[in-house]
């Protein structure tokens, strides 16, 4: 997980955006294709974090294939520039 990211949070002074480790209820709702809770999003593992940045971000991006010194900085803008 990334460690930059933190616990839950739904802080006002952040949009009131509901999040765990980085993932906002819209991403769990993108993610699973179904209404989600804020008690949904309180119970999201690191593991589940993993694989949310992975599918949604990661191979988007095609992270594996860019070098070193750029994959993170493209990854990192693939999720401040999401949609969910």
């Amino acid at each position: 997980m990334l460690p930059i990211e933190g616990g839950f949070g739904n802080d006002p002074a952040d949009h009131g955006v509901t999040n765990k480790l980085g993932i906002t209820a819209a991403t769990l709702v993108h993610g699973r294709g179904g209404l989600v809770t804020q008690a949904d999003v309180r119970v999201i593992q690191p593991g589940d974090g993993r694989a949310i940045y992975r599918v949604n971000h990661w191979n988007t991006i095609r992270g594996g294939e860019l070098s070193d010194s750029v994959e993170l900085a493209v990854f990192d803008v693939s999720m401040h520039s999401s949609p969910c």
